[in-house]
């Protein structure tokens, strides 16, 4: 019996992560897998492909390699297989033959890929998360080229629990006169089945087709501190639906698109979203389509915070109608507080349809599904044809107003309209927007760079500090107690949604809450939406009718300071909290 139990140690001791091996590939590398694991005895990388298994750490040597990253095997939890780059070169580039997906995940799990360039072609993917693809880790790599999506995750299949982070993603346009690709796709737009739990943070995206990212038939994802512009990039000419003319003379003849685009799932259920400290610029013109925003929000139950919307050729914010769809799918349900949406709908000089609806924010005009809309302490300054917009008919005319689809309340507004308390310039420390690749910031040893432009921080004489309002309230008193029914808990979340590869590295958090009183601080431990139920995670005492404010958003970040939240993205005295963290 104890020489059994001895040989079953034995078994399990072998087959462990722990004793799993790090390996090299090269693009010359003729090595066998078992001789590889030294930097100087490369294999190539077809044979770490067949080869690697949970717990392996595959390094890629510098150079340009003409196949895919396709793993054989998954990794498993706590054992996931790596493929990175060597810290002491060259990222390597990954070049596959046209299309040919730069890394094929489909039907594995729990893969990770670290500081790889993808560069490719033709009709393909930089990077596969199309089917069944769970706990996948890509950070640090870059991807160029692909006129079709470069990322499309779960666009088969549920793919779940993603994290895709620092990652740069850039050049995709289309045929002539049609749109292009997007950067990352989630979802399938009529799907019946939902990718859940996945989220896409701290991310570059410049210049795509169609969208920078663009997501469906989904719940529970979190969008997070990216940086995106979409200006006229890719050159089409002048025989489309529209003239591509531009205020700036270097444009004309270009096309780009929207920025982001938070879309529905199939049965119009709420997708339980967040857009959090994303900032979105230069949303433009495209050939097939005029080009919506740089935020669409086409789904409901979708929590929309702290972001800068800078520069749409259009709209900033989008409350989209999905026409064609078998249940008038559109945005509605949603919580739309602390952001900043600047200078909108000016820069096409062109005609036809880009040329109306140039709001701050706007809803779609096919229909009148957009009911249960909140719209909260944002600033929305300097927009062409009225801060806020909507209609009955096709089009909107200037200084048009929501008509009651949307609530609008205690915002800051380029002049007086229903639902602003505050109105003219808002002081912004810097509001240059002469550069759109000014946005190009990206995070090194140091962090982000504060020098973006436009910087949406506010002077210190601006009439937006401590000029927000409280978001819910409380329904009934408590007394040391953990149980806070409110009147709308959609304001916050408790940190179960996005991955939980983000949870596990301590990068997604619970809201904490201030009751009562701007000091009276706790953190959340659940919410059920259906009851408007919080349960905290301490006790605390408030009264009836008690004010409740956000204090600490999903990151982490202190967003209440002094006697009361500012208006807009940026909380007063902090650069930094006007730029992904």
């Amino acid at each position: 019996m104890k020489k059994s139990i001895l040989i079953s140690i034995i078994i399990v001791l072998l087959t462990s992560p722990c004793f799993a091996v790090t390996h090299y590939v090269s693009p010359s590398g003729s090595a066998t897998w078992a001789n590889s694991t030294t930097i100087a005895t490369p294999c190539s990388l077809s044979t770490a492909n067949a080869n690697a298994k949970a717990g392996d750490i595959v390094y890629l040597r510098a150079g340009t390699y003409n196949t895919q990253i396709a793993p054989a095997n998954s990794g498993s939890a706590g054992a996931v297989i790596t493929y990175s780059r060597v810290a002491t070169e060259a990222k390597p580039n990954i070049t596959p033959a046209s299309g040919t997906a730069g890394a094929n995940l489909a039907y594995r799990s729990y893969i990770k890929l670290d500081g790889i360039v993808f560069t490719t072609s033709g009709p393909t993917y930089g990077a596969s998360l199309m089917q069944d693809s769970h706990y996948n880790e890509i950070t640090n790599c870059e991807f160029y080229g692909a006129p079709h999506t470069t990322m499309p995750i779960g666009s088969l299949s549920p793919s779940n629990h993603n994290w895709i982070h620092h990652n740069i993603f850039t050049a995709r346009g289309g045929d002539l006169c049609t749109e292009g690709g997007d950067a990352i796709r989630l979802g399938g737009a009529w799907a019946t089945y939902y990718s859940t739990n996945n989220t896409i943070e701290n991310n570059l995206f410049y210049n795509s087709g169609h969208a920078n990212f663009d997501a469906y038939s989904h719940r529970y994802t979190v969008i997070r501190n990216n940086i995106m512009h979409n200006e006229p990039w890719w050159t089409a000419g002048d025989t489309c639906k529209w003239a591509a003319d531009y205020d700036n003379n270097a444009w004309d003849g270009k096309w780009g698109h929207r920025n982001i685009q938070v879309g529905f799932n199939q049965d119009a259920s709420n997708i339980y979203g967040l857009v959090e400290g994303n900032r979105a610029g230069f949303s433009s013109v495209n050939p097939g389509n005029p080009g919506d925003g740089n935020y669409s929000i086409a789904g409901g139950g979708v929590v929309f915070r702290y972001n800068a919307a800078i520069a749409a050729m259009r709209i900033g914010v989008y409350f989209k109608y999905v026409n064609g769809s078998t249940h008038g799918m559109g945005g509605r349900n949603n919580r739309v507080y602390n952001n900043t949406v600047y200078h909108s709908g000016y820069g096409y000089t062109g005609s036809g349809y880009p040329a109306t609806r140039r709001h701050g924010m706007a809803y779609d005009v096919y229909d009148a599904n957009h009911t249960g809309n909140v719209v909260k302490n944002n600033i929305i300054y300097e927009s062409r044809d009225g801060d806020f917009g909507g209609s009955a008919g096709r089009y909107c005319s200037p200084d048009c107003t929501f008509q009651g689809k949307i609530t609008t309340v205690n915002n800051w507004c380029s002049k007086k309209a229903d639902g602003c308390t505050g109105t003219g310039d808002p002081k912004f420390t810097n509001p240059d927007i002469t550069d759109a690749t000014s946005q190009n910031l990206f995070p090194d040893a140091a962090g982000y760079a504060a020098t973006a432009l436009p910087d949406l921080t506010l002077k210190s004489t601006s009439g937006a500090i401590n000029a927000g309002t409280h978001l819910t309230m409380a329904v009934g008193a408590g007394t040391n107690s953990t149980t806070l029914v409110v009147a709308d808990a959609l304001y916050f979340l408790d940190g179960t949604w996005g991955s939980d590869l983000t949870r596990t590295a301590g990068k997604m958090h619970a809201d904490w809450i201030a009751i009562g009183t701007v000091g009276n601080v706790v953190k959340i431990h659940s919410i059920n939406y259906t009851t408007n139920t919080i349960t905290l995670a301490s006790a605390k005492t408030w009264s009836n009718g008690a004010k409740i404010w956000l204090y600490k958003k999903s990151d982490g970040t202190q967003v209440l300071y002094d006697t009361a939240p500012d208006m807009g993205a940026c909380e007063y005295g902090d650069p930094a909290k006007c730029l992904p963290q």
